[in-house]
C-alpha cells in the first residue's frame, strides 16, 4: 500500500516542471554532495524534525542556492512574501521599523510566516556576513504540496513547530527585558 502511494506520488511528482538553473539552483550534483550534510543539519532543525530523508529530498528538489554578501538585503519590510529562506551559512538580522530585532544563525528559516499567511513581510531582513541560503518559492511550494497530501500535512506540522519555538524564544525575550 505504501509502496503504491510513492510511485503515485512519484508519477504525479515527475509531471511538475522543477527549475534547472544551474547558475541558481542546486544541480543534481550539489544535491547528491550536500544532502546527507543538509539533511544531518536540517533534521535537528524544527521545521524538518519530522520529515524522513524521502520526504526532504522532494523539497530540496525545489531549493535554489542563493548566497549575499554582508549589508545585502533579503526582504524589505512589506514587501509581497513569495519565498522563504533556510540560513545555512552566515548570520542574518532583523530589523523591524529600523530597528534591529533579532539575529538568526545556521540552521534556521525566515520569511515562512509570510509565504503562508500570504501577508506582506513583516520586518526587513539584511545579512550581517556573507551568507549562503536556501530559498523555496511559494508557488513551486504549493505545487509540490498540493501534489502530495502527506506531505503538506507534514510541512504544515513544520510550520507549527517553528514557529513555536520561536513563540518560546520571544517569551524568553520578554522576560529578561522585564526582569531589567
Amino acid at each position: 500500500m505504501e509502496e503504491n502511494r510513492r510511485s503515485g506520488f512519484d508519477r504525479r511528482l515527475s509531471a511538475i516542471n522543477f527549475p534547472t538553473d544551474r547558475r541558481t539552483h542546486f544541480d543534481r550534483r550539489d544535491l547528491i554532495r550536500h544532502q546527507n550534510v543538509l539533511l544531518g543539519k536540517l533534521k535537528n532543525t524544527p521545521f524538518f524534525k519530522t520529515f524522513n530523508d524521502d520526504e526532504f529530498k522532494y523539497i530540496l528538489n525545489i531549493c535554489s542556492k542563493k548566497t549575499f554578501s554582508k549589508g545585502s538585503r533579503l526582504f524589505l519590510e512589506g514587501e509581497p512574501s513569495n519565498d522563504m529562506y533556510i540560513l545555512l551559512e552566515g548570520v542574518l538580522q532583523i530589523n523591524l521599523h529600523g530597528k534591529e530585532l533579532n539575529l538568526v544563525t545556521a540552521i534556521d528559516i525566515v520569511g515562512e510566516m509570510g509565504i503562508f499567511s500570504g501577508e506582506p513581510r513583516s520586518a526587513t531582513v539584511y545579512a550581517k556576513t556573507n551568507s549562503l541560503l536556501m530559498k523555496i518559492n511559494r508557488y513551486e511550494l504549493f505545487g509540490l504540496l498540493d501534489a502530495n497530501q502527506h506531505l503538506n500535512n507534514l510541512f504544515q506540522l513544520g510550520m507549527i513547530n517553528n514557529l513555536s519555538e520561536k513563540l518560546r524564544k520571544t517569551d524568553k525575550k520578554i522576560v529578561e527585558l522585564k526582569s531589567r
